[in-house]
């Protein structure tokens, strides 16, 4: 049986790659689209219990199973909080942005169709700097990997040269070429930047801040909220900064108190944000959507930066390892059955 080559294998596993981002942005826009179903009915007058209740009737049928595990535990009379924690597997990281929407609305009020409507544009928003992301990065990698793996395609050919290949020397020329032409393959995997698999948690955080003041939240309520249902990497400190605000200090002022946190440059921004806004009398909510878009730029550009970089990097393992396992697997069964001849 023909086996592949390994640059047929090398493709393949990137395509499956693509396929699996293409699964997953197939299913972020499922859940965008979830999201505008249960704001359209928070809209029609239905409260939210009912809405959540019924959901799964407009929602696509990707989701109506954990939809339905959702509609039974509000029957039950499970707590909103509680019965929401079954769509983990179906929301991720959107479920806190999600939960807080009827915490907000339950504790302040306010618009909660317009704050889920403000949640699914930014699950579609991100998903499509995220999904650009990946192929740029998919695409650098099978070209790098793809010439890295030349060398390989001339395997097969070692015996058409007569070169004797099966004895110690030519089976020793024959694993130094293949072993360098993988080596190559690995290196220049690891300089090809792997784009960032979830959204800017910051960014995330601010934004969703935003969609609650969009809604009717008051600001500290906001951020209280915020706090709690925030990003998994930004929650600790988050609630550190609002134990801080109990006690007193301004929301600007405890964030710039977390000097120790590994997202103190993060989160030392969203605090000037948050005071240019109060002393200039700005919207606050546009300031945090400003902040979160100029953060998610900040990214893409590092990320495209970083992709400029790759092919320049890309010489050194060519030089090094894929070139010399060209000549060897390539040149060197021929020029050595000419010497043999």
């Amino acid at each position: 049986m023909w086996s592949k080559s390994p640059v047929e294998d090398v493709a393949g596993r990137l395509r499956r790659i693509l396929r699996r981002h293409e699964l997953e942005l197939a299913a972020t826009s499922r859940r965008a689209e979830a999201v505008r179903g249960l704001a359209a009915l928070l809209r029609s007058g239905a409260p939210p219990r009912s809405a959540l209740t019924v959901w799964h009737i407009h929602a696509p049928l990707e989701m109506e199973t954990s939809l339905h595990r959702l509609s039974r535990r509000l029957r039950l009379g499970a707590p909103l909080e509680v019965a929401l924690d079954c769509l983990r597997l179906d929301f991720g990281d959107d479920l806190d942005p999600l939960t807080s929407t009827f915490a907000v609305q339950a504790k302040a009020g306010g618009d909660a169709a317009s704050m889920l409507d403000g949640l699914a544009r930014t699950i579609d928003e991100r998903a499509a700097w995220l999904g650009a992301a990946r192929a740029a990065g998919s695409g650098a990698m099978l070209s790098g990997r793809m010439v890295a793996g030349l060398p390989l395609a001339f395997v097969p050919l070692m015996p058409v040269a007569h070169a004797g290949f099966l004895d110690r020397f030519g089976a020793t020329m024959a694993a130094l070429g293949i072993a360098l032409a993988v080596a190559g393959m690995r290196w220049i995997g690891t300089l090809v930047p792997r784009p960032p698999q979830a959204d800017d948690a910051t960014a995330a955080a601010a934004d969703a801040t935003a969609s609650l003041l969009r809604g009717g939240a008051p600001l500290r309520v906001a951020l209280e909220v915020a706090a709690q249902h925030s990003p998994r990497e930004l929650q600790a400190d988050m609630q550190r900064a609002h134990r801080r605000v109990v006690l007193g200090a301004s929301w600007p002022d405890a964030l710039n108190s977390l000097e120790d946190s590994p997202n103190r440059e993060a989160l030392g921004s969203l605090a000037a944000t948050l005071a240019a806004a109060e002393t200039m009398g700005l919207p606050v909510a546009g300031a945090l959507e400003a902040y979160a878009e100029r953060r998610r730029a900040l990214r893409a550009r590092s990320l495209e930066a970083q992709m400029k970089r790759a092919p320049v990097l890309m010489v050194i393992p060519l030089v090094l390892c894929v070139l010399p396992s060209f000549v060897i697997l390539a040149l060197g069964p021929f020029l050595r059955g000419l010497s043999l001849a």
